[in-house]
């Protein structure tokens, strides 16, 4: 039985259409690939998604990881893959589910310990809002 073929992918989300931002983004992501000297990967985008948000750029890297398993996702830095611990963990965990490794080119790892800090402090606010009727 032979291995699926394993693709390598960049992730962009941008807040605005900025070609700058975009290009940079594809740049670094680019260049992160050619270090590993893996293949030129395939880039997805989000431009404008809300943080609580997935996008249709999100949606479709996910897919062609599934179809591609052991494949490699490229963002540019964690914060541009996600912007709160919760979104954080679900796209991890989405990536995870269908056999994909996320890298930064940032060159920092994925932050666990602030993930389950942040998604802990959000049950906290969340069990005192429904305590005290906080909105």
């Amino acid at each position: 039985m032979t291995n699926p073929k394993t693709e390598t992918y960049g992730y962009i989300r941008c807040i605005s259409r900025s070609e700058i931002s975009m290009e940079r983004q594809k740049l670094r992501v680019a260049a992160f690939a050619a270090r590993a000297g893996w293949s030129v990967p395939i880039i997805f985008t989000d431009i404008d998604v809300k943080a609580n948000e997935e996008g249709s750029g999100f949606n479709a890297l996910i897919k062609h990881c599934k179809a591609a398993p052991g494949s490699k996702v490229i963002v540019a830095e964690p914060s541009r893959f996600a912007r709160f611990g919760v979104e954080y963990y679900r796209c991890l965990e989405a990536c995870a589910r269908v056999g994909a490794t996320v890298y930064s080119t940032d060159g920092k790892p994925f932050d666990e310990s602030k993930m389950i800090a942040e998604l802990m402090l959000s049950s906290e606010i969340a069990e005192f809002r429904k305590r005290k009727r906080w909105k």
